[in-house]
């Protein structure tokens, strides 16, 4: 009897010992959900789940009803629920109803029920600054918009991405160029550059600061001069994550119309036209926000680093920001544009200059004038920015 009772107790510390392991393993295993982020843009609706590591899924459709299915491997469904919960409201008005719940022990079932059919891309980025493992699941509901779309979603490790802490706005320093004795470009009817650039900044801001994820700011707020220096030191201030400059040029071919946007090139212009602005935007400033260590040739080429990673984000910024702005108005150039306008090199901020159009041509100088011509400008510069960040920071 009591060589069993033993036989008993030891058969029960290993039966301890085998579940204990099985625990250790499984809580080892569990993929920790850290942050799910949900955004819209217009040609999809973006889920980001932030995790420990790599999600494991699989996805797949039903009919009668259409729905879309992607099952979870190795997560906590009370941990997703918490970040889904609050989400929830914001698939809305794509998504028609989501429902989650435990399919079996290990796995986690997401259905999306739409009226139309749901195409799913899936992509991955690797963890950079403060960003652990994201997966990317982008819900398009037409087949046209997933096979236009450019598979540039995943970044690689040495591109450039904003290094901000969970819960912080973007920031974004809006410059209304030229103002005060520097009255920028003046039309064929006495319109001032300076006038119409700081009503479209305003317009900008207002938009901008109507989203709880953004908050934007002015160089200048009335009809004051401020020097090239200054209005970069503003945005150094503010630590602005992004720069764009306002401006309504001139050109000598009074029939030159279009909007245009520009980002710093470190070999010269583009084109003639990006060489003439750049001269006629230039002053005698001198800028050089660059902290030097003392060693020219270690400083030379830490400034080449962060100053080509600032430029492609630019170009990036821009396209997204160009891409809306062709949707009301005509373009000068279809695509972002380079030159060496000083007030675009602050090496570690991202920077822009838009062109809305040419005030040097009669009938854009009064479309330029126009409040709701102002409005639809300011707000396709907006949703270039919304797009941006869905794309890239969601």
């Amino acid at each position: 009897m009591k060589k069993i009772k033993k036989i008993i107790f030891f058969l029960k510390k290993i039966l301890f010992i085998v579940i204990l392991k099985v625990n250790l393993i499984n809580f080892v295993q569990a993929n920790n959900i850290s942050a799910i982020r949900i955004g819209h843009s217009n040609a999809y609706t973006r889920m980001t789940i932030e995790s420990s590591k790599y999600l494991n899924y699989k996805y797949f459709t039903l009919l009668n009803p259409k729905r879309l299915v992607i099952d979870f491997e190795n997560v906590s469904l009370k941990e997703v629920l918490k970040f889904i919960n609050k989400k929830k409201i914001l698939f809305k008005p794509n998504i028609e109803l989501l429902r989650i719940g435990q399919f079996n022990k290990k796995t986690v079932r997401f259905v999306f029920k739409n009226k139309k059919k749901i195409f799913l891309k899936t992509s991955r980025i690797d963890p950079i600054n403060h960003f652990k493992f994201r997966s990317i699941f982008d819900f398009y509901f037409d087949d046209k918009k997933l096979n236009n779309q450019k598979n540039n979603l995943v970044f690689k490790k040495n591109h450039f991405l904003i290094n901000k802490k969970k819960h912080q706005p973007i920031i974004i320093m809006i410059d209304p160029g030229h103002g005060g004795q520097d009255p920028g470009a003046i039309g064929y009817f006495k319109s001032t550059e300076k006038k119409i650039v700081l009503e479209v900044s305003k317009k900008l801001k207002y938009f901008i600061n109507k989203e709880p994820y953004m908050k934007g700011y002015l160089t200048r707020e009335y009809d004051v001069f401020v020097p090239l220096n200054t209005r970069i030191e503003k945005a150094k201030k503010v630590k602005a994550d992004f720069f764009i400059s306002i401006h309504a040029d001139a050109f000598t071919n009074r029939n030159a119309k279009g909007s245009s946007i520009f980002a710093l090139s470190k070999k010269g212009a583009t084109s003639n036209l990006a060489l003439f602005l750049s001269k006629t935007q230039n002053s005698i400033y001198s800028i050089d926000n660059f902290k030097k260590s003392g060693d020219k040739y270690l400083d030379h080429t830490i400034f080449d680093l962060v100053q080509t990673a600032t430029i492609r984000t630019s170009l990036k910024f821009g396209a997204e920001i160009l891409n809306q702005i062709k949707k009301i108005n005509t373009l000068h150039k279809k695509n972002v544009e380079q030159s060496t306008f000083q007030v675009l090199k602050s090496p570690g901020i991202p920077s822009i200059l838009i062109e809305l159009d040419f005030i040097s041509n009669k009938k854009e100088e009064k479309k330029l004038n126009n409040i709701n011509f102002q409005k639809q400008i300011a707000k396709s510069i907006f949703l270039g920015i919304q797009s941006f960040y869905t794309k890239y920071y969601l």
